[in-house]
């Protein structure tokens, strides 16, 4: 059985349809309107009519791949191992 669906969304003034998962049906849609919410604000917060749309969509495009790099950092074992080791030390320390 097909679990397909197609949906319309509208990003940035344009409606263009979706062929996804049932399941991915909310967040797509949740993504979408956070999407244009970003791009209200950037075109508010820019009151300038040298900028069109496009580069407000790239302030968003960055805005998101920031959020996502430091997410990713945020989530970085490393410090956690290097605790880990830490204590690995001290433990081997008091045994001896």
């Amino acid at each position: 059985m097909d679990d397909k669906m197609t949906i319309k969304l509208n990003l940035a003034g344009k409606e263009y349809p979706l062929r996804i998962e049932r399941e991915e049906e909310q967040n797509m849609r949740l993504a979408a309107k956070l999407l244009e919410s970003k791009l209200s604000q950037y075109q508010g917060h820019f009151d300038d009519n040298k900028l069109d749309v496009k580069d407000f969509l790239s302030f968003v495009a960055l805005q998101f791949a920031y959020e996502y790099v430091k997410l990713n950092e945020d989530k970085s074992i490393e410090p956690l191992l290097e605790k880990i080791q830490d204590l690995n030390t001290d433990l081997e320390s008091f045994l001896r």
